[in-house]
């Protein structure tokens, strides 16, 4: 049933709700309370204009509609709750994948500037020896000229 409301204080199985409570068919639900079956007593929004017919087209008698119709409002409330589920389950999924999409690009990054680092520090290893290089050959002609 769509929308919640407060139920009357009226004992009567099928009295009116005290705000107005809107059936899946646009109709107002009135309340109603289940007469049978393992949830006698309880109450629940219900529409006046629903048929309940079983699997062999024979109408159910006011016993078993009450039930039935409690039975309904419980699974849509159940797929309601459901479907809210899944609906923050697609919004964090789709969080998720964008996060998987920035974590890729900084890896990306990330591996981009690891090459970047490596060709400096074989450049700087390059550039090391011919100091080293540089520095022995000039230390070897000021000894030979000191010499």
């Amino acid at each position: 049933m769509a929308g919640g409301g407060e139920f009357s204080n009226s004992s009567h199985s099928r009295s009116v709700a005290t705000s107005n409570v809107l059936c899946n068919c646009g109709r107002i639900a009135v309340v109603r309370t289940v007469k049978s079956g393992p949830n006698v007593g309880l109450k629940f929004h219900g529409c006046r204009n629903w048929p309940w017919i079983d699997e062999n087209n024979k109408q159910f008698g006011d016993d078993g509609v009450d039930e039935l119709r409690y039975q309904l409002c419980q699974l849509e409330h159940e797929k309601q709750i459901v479907d809210e589920k899944s609906k923050k389950l697609q919004l964090k999924k789709a969080k998720l994948e964008e996060l998987i999409k920035d974590i890729i690009s900084e890896l990306r990054h990330t591996r981009i500037e690891l090459m970047k680092a490596n060709r400096n520090e074989k450049n700087l290893a390059i550039a090391l020896l011919f100091s080293w290089l540089l520095f022995a050959f000039i230390f070897n002609f000021v000894l030979s000229k000191v010499e």
